[in-house]
């Protein structure tokens, strides 16, 4: 048996969220181009936007933004439906972007527990592991992920004696679990 690390919750409280999301605050009128639209520079192309906890519909155009919860990006710039000011229209937590990939990366490394942590959404999956081994994820919920809240990848170097328990992988776009892509 390896040493292990442990990734957990420190003290009492909540459990902590990793979140592959970025809270956007910087709110513009789109200068009436398209009415209730605002603005704001994303550089990273989101493939997810929550409004508070609400998953966002993506159009193909800003001009196809006419409801609540409606989202374009292109060229660095998000765009979204809203009536007032996003930034005190949505204050729970407010409108958050995909900005990465994934929450947790496990990669060649092995005797690593993750212990009661929360994921929220990412531009793809809530945990991606590779080429590691006796990984142990104990009530770690992913939620609300572009693509699937676990993904195995298939590889040369296989991961094995992966264990999940008293989690759950909810509200994701694909799967819960996919294992050898």
């Amino acid at each position: 048996v390896g040493n292990v690390i442990t990734i957990a919750a420190y003290g009492s409280g909540a459990e902590p969220t990793i979140s592959g999301l970025d809270l956007i605050t910087n709110w513009s009128d789109n200068g009436g181009k398209v009415v209730n639209t605002w603005k704001a520079i994303v550089t990273t192309e989101p493939k997810i936007v929550y409004f508070n906890t609400t998953r966002g519909t993506n159009k193909t155009s800003v001009q196809l933004c006419t409801d609540a919860n409606n989202w374009y990006w292109s060229s660095n710039v998000l765009y979204v439906y809203s009536t007032s000011n996003p930034s005190s229209a949505y204050t729970f937590p407010g409108i958050q972007a995909g900005s990465r990939s994934e929450c947790i990366v496990v990669q060649g490394v092995n005797y690593v527990n993750f212990e009661n942590l929360n994921l929220w959404g990412s531009n793809g999956d809530g945990i991606t592991i590779q080429n590691s081994n006796y990984i142990i994820f104990d009530n770690v919920d992913t939620y609300g992920m572009y693509f699937s809240g676990v993904t195995t990848p298939y590889t040369t170097n296989a991961s094995s004696n992966i264990t999940y328990k008293n989690s759950e992988m909810s509200y994701n776009g694909a799967n819960g679990i996919i294992f050898g892509l």
